[in-house]
């Protein structure tokens, strides 16, 4: 007799759980888009829309696009309080062919490839974008108009556009953890009364300078960047009568170099009446390594007291001098000894994050192999093993710190050979990573039955 009450019970609770699934899918905010779908378009998961813009048609504030793998060549203008999501960011890729994507605001854009058009994507207002790869815009991969909304960038490869991102005046911004790379003009262009932080990325081989801010009324943290091989100054920051008050930005604990002028250069392009210590009042430098820029490191017309230290300085005077006096051979000497043993540490520490790479990767390829052969019946009951998750992420997050390291050694090192070492590591690294990332976000809404079952109660 209670074997027959205990299957009854089980037999209604799972005839709960999939009548509520029901109801919840009749009322999620969820829409899903596959190009290659063939059959009714309802815009849910069995019978989605074949167009983005499609979804967005049928889209309010609070929904959420979730977009299947493919190229969607489309023109969109995204709604206010609408996100677009990426079933996988190499993957998942909308081609502009105009103006490109415009969001009206309260928008969230994640695991996407974003490419062409004149501007890749326009934030009218708020926004968000997250782990995504912008490319190829004629004119700007992101442009923020002018106003006092806060944009968020974070994750994010920006690459092969004119500019990386335009941001205009008065705008909030939030820029971490990102790569801009081979943008023909600036990596990161920064107008005037700017508020907010630059941190933790990586910006080099732009056409232009790798950061130009307008200093007139901005607060703005520029912090732990690698800023290297960029075909102007580091970071050009500029002086406009239209915003001519004094402004409050600090440049700290980056690494700037190799540059093709400064490594921190200050300009008026229109002129104007300049108040007195102008830069000294705007600017605050503190603990960043400036070195091996093709001018100096600093440009004499910041007039910047110990701006660098003496180190530092020397540093670059050796790639500047093409004749070194008799009376200094000692010091070069000396400096060059110093180099070589460098190199070889470098050299060692590459070796050593090469290992580690390794390991990441046969790490990486175990752990999802392992998630993935977990048999149906068992991944229904009980979803995900969150353990194997857990140490998926643990290992990115282990070798997210390893590249920045290797970024920092590409970005200092002399020795072209440990260099391109270093290259190809990030590069095999970055797709492991962005996989993996894209497989843990994939698994996290899998609890099971049972997980659904103890969160009823």
């Amino acid at each position: 007799m209670n074997k027959k009450i205990t299957l009854v019970v089980i037999c209604l609770i799972l005839g709960v759980f999939f009548l509520q699934s029901q109801i919840v899918l009749a009322g999620s905010n969820k829409i899903y888009v596959d190009k290659d779908h063939n059959g009714d378009e309802k815009g849910i998961k069995d019978d989605p829309y074949k167009t983005i813009k499609k979804a967005l048609e049928s889209a309010g504030s609070g929904d959420e696009i979730h977009i299947e793998n493919g190229t969607y060549k489309e023109d969109l203008t995204i709604g206010k309080g609408i996100s677009l999501y990426g079933e996988n960011k190499s993957k998942t890729i909308i081609e502009n062919s105009g103006n490109g994507i415009v969001a009206e605001g309260d928008n969230h854009i994640e695991d996407l490839t974003i490419s062409g058009g004149r501007d890749a994507i326009t934030f009218e207002e708020d926004g968000e974008i997250e782990s995504c790869y912008i490319k190829d815009a004629e004119k700007n991969a992101i442009n923020l108009v002018t106003g006092k909304d806060k944009f968020v960038l974070t994750k994010s490869k920006i690459k092969n556009n004119a500019k990386g991102i335009y941001v205009q005046r008065g705008r909030k911004i939030e820029i971490s953890n990102n790569e801009f790379s081979e943008n023909s003009e600036e990596g990161i262009d920064v107008r005037g009364e700017v508020k907010g932080f630059i941190k933790n990325n990586s910006i080099s081989n732009s056409g232009e300078g790798g950061i130009e801010i307008v200093l007139g009324g901005a607060e703005v943290v520029i912090s732990n960047n690698i800023i290297n091989k960029n075909g102007s100054s580091g970071i050009a920051s500029q002086f406009y009568d239209f915003v001519s008050e004094v402004g409050s930005v600090k440049i700290q604990n980056n690494i700037i170099s190799k540059n093709k002028k400064f490594g921190i250069r200050c300009g008026a392009p229109q002129g104007g009446d300049m108040k007195k210590g102008y830069w000294n009042e705007s600017l605050q430098l503190d603990n960043n390594t400036i070195e091996l820029n093709n001018l100096s490191a600093i440009d004499p017309a910041c007039k910047l007291i110990k701006a660098v230290s003496e180190d530092e300085e020397e540093n670059q005077k050796i790639t500047e001098i093409k004749a070194v006096e008799e009376a200094v051979q000692e010091a070069v000497k000396a400096a060059e000894e110093e180099r070589r043993l460098k190199e070889e540490a470098f050299l060692k520490e590459v070796e050593e994050l090469k290992k580690e790479t390794e390991n990441f990767k046969s790490g990486s390829t175990n752990l999802v192999s392992q998630i993935n052969n977990v048999g149906k019946f068992k991944k229904f009951l009980f979803g995900i093993e969150k353990e194997k998750i857990e140490e998926l992420a643990s290992l990115n997050e282990k070798q997210k710190k390893a590249t920045y390291r290797l970024r920092e050694i590409e970005a200092i090192t002399y020795d072209e050979s440990i260099e391109q070492i270093a290259v190809k590591i990030i590069e095999e690294a970055d797709s492991i990573f962005q996989d993996n990332e894209s497989f843990i976000a994939d698994q996290s809404d899998s609890i099971g039955f049972f997980g659904w079952i103890r969160g009823l109660f």
